[in-house]
């Protein structure tokens, strides 16, 4: 029998780590901390503001964690690190932030999760909220830990961002509502499999009062609730009391059964697939019986999210738009279909970066029915090339300031170039931000050039 000298262990700093040190020192917990790394970020503002807390790294040691009652694992490290297993078979218990936040939050919690547009949702379900006047606030996976909202006054409505790390790890998750809002392969590098990766998104369902889902993928449906506890949203046109996608003479839009709530001419997001966003935000926020009207003025004035279809330039009547937040094929696929016009390949695209184990067969075939050029770097170029198969105009660049001066090389007045790289940032910058930034400052440069 194990005896515990310390009630948590760390595992891992960053955002998640650092909150939860701050947020287990405010509780008066005992605790220490492990990482892997020698220099791991946050270091510093921990060891500089509790320096009598105990900080190990370097190789993660299986004697050092079986100190603890609990492991906090933070969304970056791997459950399958052999000294987690370890610990965990000789009764150290495996808990998140997640867990933390939920022993003492007193309001309602929604979850929002998904392969893509999970940020857009929950920031959009975010400014309903407000619209509404309710004291709410968005967090999670989004950039802002959990802990670090519960350091001020308790608000009225949390509203969570989910990744399918967090839910893998967490034991206790009881959302007032849950939503998952679609499901392609992603993480397959880290989760091992498709299907434990659906299996993790699934947790969220776990212990909800309500649930939503897209009703045109079956995988996303919670398994084991009843009919009664969910609600489904479509990008397709709406059955009774569904959010959905509606197409007429008017153009695209959102509709409720029959009644069309608004068109794409109407609000600020850029690309059709945020119509099935739209849909998904309004689903959750009827099941907080938020106002219509307020939620509609929220969409309305709602402008998206950096690095997410992000409108940069117009230059000599190109349009340049920002996807860097398109980590992997479905989302990238996704912004080139809700970007182009039918009919006609007016896109050029630029992609490339570290792929997360897929064949990019997917992002090929919408390759070829929507765009008429690709610009290729980053260390997966070529498995991307090799999907394309010389279906388009391929072009090959050895980084993405190279890219952007091949991309304005070949498109032409009226067509749109595109930034959505469809793989992780990790092969050339810290992150999806620093490339989507780096993307604009090469657009802006361009822009001076022909000035």
């Amino acid at each position: 029998m194990v005896e515990f000298s310390v009630k948590y262990a760390v595992v891992g700093l960053g955002h998640t780590g650092v909150s939860c040190a701050h947020y287990l020192m405010h509780k008066n917990q005992s605790f220490f901390i492990v990482d892997s790394r020698h220099n791991p970020p946050g270091l510093s503002e921990i060891a500089t503001t509790y320096p009598h807390i105990l900080i190990t790294t370097g190789a993660i040691e299986v004697s050092v964690l079986i100190k603890a009652q609990y492991l906090i694992v933070s969304p970056g490290i791997p459950l399958s690190t052999p000294a987690i297993q370890e610990a965990i078979t000789h009764g150290v218990k495996l808990i998140s932030d997640i867990d933390l936040f939920f022993q003492h939050v007193r309001a309602p919690v929604v979850g929002i999760t998904g392969t893509n547009g999970k940020s857009t949702v929950t920031t959009l379900v975010g400014a309903m909220a407000q619209q509404a006047g309710i004291n709410s606030v968005v967090a999670g996976n989004i950039g802002v830990p959990v802990l670090d909202v519960l350091k001020t006054f308790q608000k009225d409505l949390y509203i969570l961002e989910l990744s399918s790390f967090q839910l893998e790890r967490v034991s206790h998750c009881p959302l007032d509502v849950a939503a998952l809002l679609n499901l392609s392969p992603d993480h397959l590098d880290a989760h091992g499999s498709f299907s434990a990766y659906i299996k993790a998104k699934q947790r969220i369902f776990a212990q909800c009062k309500s649930a939503v889902y897209w009703q045109d993928d079956t995988l996303t449906k919670p398994v084991g609730l009843p009919s009664s506890q969910c609600a489904a949203f479509t990008s397709r046109p709406p059955q009774q009391e569904q959010f959905g996608v509606i197409k007429d003479s008017h153009g695209y839009g959102v509709a409720q059964d029959d009644r069309v709530l608004l068109y794409m001419n109407e609000i600020k997001l850029t690309g059709r697939h945020n119509l099935t966003n739209i849909a998904a935000a309004l689903t959750i926020g009827s099941l907080l019986q938020l106002p219509l009207d307020i939620m509609l003025e929220a969409v309305r004035s709602f402008s998206g999210l950096a690095h997410r279809c992000q409108w940069v330039d117009c230059i000599r009547g190109v349009d340049w738009f920002n996807d860097s937040k398109g980590t992997n094929e479905a989302s990238s696929c996704s912004a080139i279909a809700g970007l182009a016009s039918p009919g006609s390949k007016n896109l050029i695209l630029i992609a490339g970066g570290a792929g997360k184990g897929t064949d990019f067969q997917q992002l090929a075939d919408n390759i070829q029915r929507y765009v008429r050029a690709v610009i290729l770097f980053g260390r997966d170029a070529d498995k991307i090339a090799k999907a394309i198969d010389s279906r388009v105009l391929v072009c090959n660049a050895d980084n993405l300031q190279e890219a952007v001066e091949q991309a304005s090389a070949v498109a032409q007045p009226g067509e749109r170039v595109l930034l959505s790289p469809a793989c992780t940032s990790w092969d050339m910058f810290a992150d999806y931000q620093e490339r989507g930034n780096a993307f604009i400052k090469h657009v802006n440069q361009l822009k001076l050039m022909y000035q």
